[in-house]
């Protein structure tokens, strides 16, 4: 199956099932942060895959669903959000404003407990 196929269905399912996971915080992407492998997945997937997956399922539930997409590509969690976020920084800037409400969403369920 290919990415693009795995993050489609990655974020139709979590569109039917919203985890609450602690990793979720989407801090504000710093491409200079990245490694070369994570700058190299922005390039080679970002406009193609990311920004399209999320255009598609322009919800909280397609956000995390492109970031296990990016997870079962061998990242971890923190990775693959950074990848998302510095994604839709660079080629879909339109829909940082979603990020920011996923991150919420999931800072406001881990208020009052350890993550």
């Amino acid at each position: 199956m290919s990415f693009t196929e795995l993050a489609a269905t990655a974020a139709l399912a979590a569109t039917l099932s919203i985890p609450t996971v602690g990793f979720f915080t989407i801090p504000p992407a710093h491409a200079d942060t990245l490694t070369t492998a994570e700058s190299n997945f922005v390039v080679q997937y970002g406009e193609t895959v990311v920004c399209p997956t999320i255009a598609k399922y322009p919800s909280i539930g397609g956000v995390i669903g492109v970031v296990k997409g990016v997870m079962d590509q061998g990242f971890t969690p923190k990775e693959a959000v950074d990848i998302t976020n510095a994604s839709v920084a660079m080629y879909c800037p339109e829909r940082w404003a979603l990020l920011q409400q996923t991150g919420a969403y999931f800072r406001d369920q881990a208020k009052g407990q350890r993550v």
